[in-house]
This record gives structure tokens, C-alpha cells and sequence, in this order.
């Protein structure tokens, strides 16, 4: 009788937990709110959660206040040939600028079980006062859109509120499944950026 309950229970638990990971993974991916929180210092930590953008898209969100003014903020966020050192995620990063002003971006990025993806894009710099903006909206390969942001602004001469935007879809995985991967990973790409800021 006891290996009975041994044969039936144990799978039972085994499904059972496997079936609610599973849940949280389709939620976390899924549930999307219009609210954009931000933290208000940089003992907040980095703040993710999927986004629901005016456009109706699903986009995964993050926000850090980083202690370093705005200029040496931006300094790391666009100094794309350092990716490699500051990101865990990012690799052979090379980087150039196009004659219309864009930066292209050419790297490898790894999103832990969706692999890795060549990564080849133009980006847009723009400054609107206390505001910049890094932004770009470029495919590769099996990554069928990538489109996103960094966003700093200026919150007073040692502070920096930074906000990353990011909206990802790859080949051969759902579309849920890609946002609740990459909404785990956000936030340790957020402290890296931090890391780096503060070095």
C-alpha cells in the first residue's frame, strides 16, 4: 500500500508543481499593466514588469535610479563597444556610426534558454533637455522584432532615473514565453548598468 502512494503521489506532486511553475511563467509573460512605476532611489533596486504600451503591444519595462549624474549615465549606455564588459548578456560587441548619425550596434546576446542571437542595429540618439533618449527598432535573423529603448532623464546632479524598454520576438518560441524570459533577465541588465556607471 505504501508503494502504492509512493507510485501515485510522488508524480502527482511532481505534475502539480511543474503545472504551477508553468502558470506563473504564462502569467508573468502574459499580465501586462499601462502603469509605469519607478523607483524613487536607488535603494528601490531595478523595477520590471511587462508593459501594456498606447500602441497595445506588451513590452517588457525596467527602472533604476542611478547615483551618477546624467552625462556619465549616458556615457555607459552608449558606449557600445564596452557592452561586452558591463553586460553579461552581451558579446563581441563592435560599433560604428553611420553617415545619417545612427550608431550601428553589431553583437551576440544570449537570453539564457532562447540561445543566442546576432544582434545588427541601428540606433537613435536623441537629447530633449534633461531627456536622452537611445532607442531602435531593427529584426536579425530569428529575432523577428526587436524593437526598444533606454531612456534617461535627469533627476538632480548626482541621480539619474533610467528606463528600459524592451519588445522581443523570436522564432520558434511564443511570445509569452519570450517576454517572461527576458523580464527575469532585465533587472540584472539594469544593476549591471549601474555597476558600470559607478566604476
Amino acid at each position: 500500500m505504501k508503494l502504492l502512494r509512493k507510485r501515485v503521489l510522488i508524480p502527482a506532486a511532481l505534475f502539480l508543481v511543474t503545472g504551477v511553475l508553468f502558470l506563473v511563467l504564462v502569467l508573468r509573460g502574459t499580465l501586462a499593466t499601462s502603469e509605469t512605476p519607478r523607483p524613487s532611489t536607488s535603494a528601490d533596486g531595478a523595477l520590471a514588469h511587462l508593459w501594456l504600451s498606447p500602441e497595445g503591444r506588451k513590452v517588457v519595462r525596467c527602472a533604476l535610479v542611478v547615483d551618477r549624474p546624467l552625462d556619465r549615465v549616458w556615457s555607459v549606455v552608449t558606449g557600445y563597444a564596452r557592452f561586452p564588459e558591463i553586460f553579461p548578456t552581451v558579446q563581441k560587441a563592435t560599433s560604428s556610426v553611420e553617415p545619417d548619425g545612427r550608431h550601428r550596434l553589431q553583437a551576440e546576446v544570449s537570453a539564457s534558454v532562447l540561445g543566442v542571437w546576432p544582434v545588427d542595429v541601428l540606433i537613435r540618439h536623441e537629447e530633449k533637455g534633461d531627456v536622452r533618449v537611445a532607442s531602435w527598432d531593427q529584426p536579425t535573423g530569428d529575432v523577428l522584432r526587436n524593437s526598444g529603448s533606454w531612456t534617461l532623464t535627469k533627476l538632480d546632479d548626482q541621480r539619474t532615473l533610467v528606463e528600459y524598454l524592451l519588445d522581443v520576438e523570436v522564432r520558434r518560441y511564443p511570445d509569452w514565453f519570450v517576454r517572461a524570459v527576458l523580464r527575469g533577465r532585465q533587472r540584472g541588465i539594469l544593476r549591471a548598468l549601474g555597476e558600470g556607471a559607478l566604476r
